[in-house]
């Protein structure tokens, strides 16, 4: 039962934070993200924030952070080539993780396993993308619910009683952390 402890502990406590996130804490989105957007005016606007809160004078306009010119190579889309290529580059750029893996296939079922939940976990990143670019949901809302389905999927696993079930649940929280 001690792992299951583990597991109800662990959901309760991403469970509470979750509902914190979304009706207590509002987090500001960081300026990086918002110059990479193309987002200007919010990004003075955080940035001025940040300054009142820290007690330092900040002179910057909108106008004057134009004048610097635009970021290079940001896309608004998600679905851009450039940052998916970015991303996909992660996956394969250490050669040690393919000689890592070679060298412990002797065990057939626990890699076999761990290739569908890594498979499945491939699904959520599109899924991530097309969310956080939606109106509805937006970068916050994406965060909040990904975190509640965990925090549910964390309840659940305390719940498996079959290698089946195990990979299922898994797979369906890498979908969704």
């Amino acid at each position: 039962m001690g792992w299951r402890y583990l597991h109800w502990t662990l959901g309760a406590i991403v469970f509470v934070l979750s509902i914190l996130r979304v009706t207590v804490l509002r987090l500001q989105h960081s300026p990086k993200w918002l110059i990479t957007q193309g987002r200007d005016t919010e990004v003075v606007e955080t940035l001025q924030k940040i300054a009142t809160e820290a007690g330092r004078p900040l002179d910057l306009t909108a106008e004057q952070l134009r004048s610097y010119g635009d970021v290079k190579d940001a896309e608004k889309s998600a679905w851009s080539f450039k940052r998916l290529s970015v991303h996909v580059y992660g996956l394969f750029n250490n050669p040690e993780v393919g000689v890592f893996c070679e060298c412990v296939s002797s065990n057939y079922i626990t890699w076999k396993n761990y290739a569908i939940t890594q498979l499945c976990g491939l699904f959520g990143l599109p899924l991530a993308a097309y969310a956080v670019e939606t109106k509805l949901l937006g970068r916050r809302g994406t965060l909040a619910l990904t975190a509640i389905v965990t925090a549910i999927f964390q309840f659940g696993y305390t719940q498996v009683k079959t290698p089946e079930q195990n990979l299922g649940v898994v797979s369906a929280t890498t979908i969704f952390s």
